[in-house]
């Protein structure tokens, strides 16, 4: 794997986890069982 793709994959990485923790903090407390 060159470098080009390991930056690709971890930016995916860490936009997917700032993604769904975002979600994460914004579903109403409700949806919480």
């Amino acid at each position: 794997m060159d470098i080009f793709g390991l930056l690709m994959l971890i930016y995916v990485f860490v936009l997917a986890i700032f993604v769904g923790f975002e979600l994460i903090t914004k579903v109403p407390p409700t949806l919480h069982t």
